[in-house]
């Protein structure tokens, strides 16, 4: 007849059994998560990220915006928008499914009557 014996240490110890799991699941679990940790994203420079401007063109500015924009462009909610647009007191264009306000009408109703 033989026996085993089996002993676990960790660092310069001897540990118990569970102790050992428990430290060895722990570093197993350490080092998994540092190679899956994902890279930093790159740093873009800004010169990079920044569109041309060009002033002198009117392209620039949008001519019809959507409800939500309308609505904040004139203080009132998306709901008042629509509401006024149904009546007829907006004018607005169909394009597909949406709703567009073109500017100048917001323009037109922003502007102070003398």
């Amino acid at each position: 007849m033989f026996s085993v014996e089996i002993k676990f240490r960790a660092g310069d110890r001897e540990v118990s059994f569970e102790r050992f799991a428990t430290l060895f699941l722990k570093e197993l679990l350490r080092s998994a998560q540092t190679e899956n940790r994902p890279l930093p994203a790159p740093v873009i420079p800004p010169t990079v990220v920044r569109a041309p401007v060009n002033t002198d063109r009117k392209e620039l500015e949008p001519r019809a915006v959507g409800l939500k924009q309308a609505g904040l462009l004139l203080g009132v909610s998306q709901h008042t928008v629509r509401k006024h647009v149904k009546l007829g007191t907006i004018p607005s264009v169909r394009v597909g499914r949406r709703v567009l306000v073109p500017t100048q009408a917001i323009d037109d109703l922003t502007r102070k009557k003398v």
